[in-house]
């Protein structure tokens, strides 16, 4: 291994580089496959990993956190074990997409846990594919986005409230500017929308 010193832009030494010139090749297949590793059980979100037939080969760290299961637990066992009954349908779908060369990113969908509660999760899915080309598994990136469904959830209800309420219900920035409620508001004060907009509270 060569190392060669780096410089800042003073041209003060800062630290070094190396060169894998001189290391075997099986050793640094080792050091790459450590580096995938390594992030792959640092990662907040859940990463799983599957044959064609669903059957979980890999399940990291935070995947247990996310559904409750350890990792001896779910290894050799159905992907349907956190899928709900009314979306496994949802897995003969992105096998097709996988086989037709597509990748799936953002696809929102819900999965359950070991203790029954139901997860909100996005999932990003890719196809593990052998040096011929050929798909061989599936892995798949979950992540947690309940928070963000409790939160769009509990907006549209104090939205709905608004809209109905039979009283004038506004909201506004710090400046003063109209944000909401403009609709109920021009209709108990009788002013066009378009000037509401414009007007700042005084």
């Amino acid at each position: 291994m060569e190392l060669s010193p780096l410089k800042n832009e003073n041209r003060l030494l800062s630290g070094f580089s190396n060169s894998l010139d001189d290391i075997p090749a099986e050793n640094i297949l080792e050091l790459k496959e450590a580096i995938i590793e390594a992030i792959i059980d640092s990662s907040d979100d859940g990463i799983i990993s599957k044959t064609l037939d669903g059957i979980i080969t890999s399940w990291n760290p935070a995947a247990t956190r996310m559904f409750g299961y350890k990792e001896v637990e779910v290894i050799g066992k159905h992907i349907s074990i956190i899928i709900p009954t009314e979306l496994l349908h949802e897995e003969d779908f992105i096998i097709r997409q996988l086989k037709s060369g597509e990748k799936i990113d953002h696809f929102e969908t819900v999965r359950i846990a070991k203790d029954g509660s139901e997860k909100s999760v996005e999932l990003s899915i890719s196809p593990i594919k052998a040096k011929n080309g050929h798909i061989i598994g599936i892995s798949k990136i979950l992540r947690d986005i309940s928070f963000k469904k409790e939160i769009e959830e509990k907006k549209a209800i104090l939205s709905a409230i608004v809209d109905s309420s039979d009283d004038a219900i506004i909201s506004k920035t710090i400046d003063g500017i109209i944000q909401a409620g403009i609709t109920r508001l021009k209709a108990c004060l009788d002013i066009p929308r378009k000037k509401l907009s414009e007007n700042i509270f005084q």
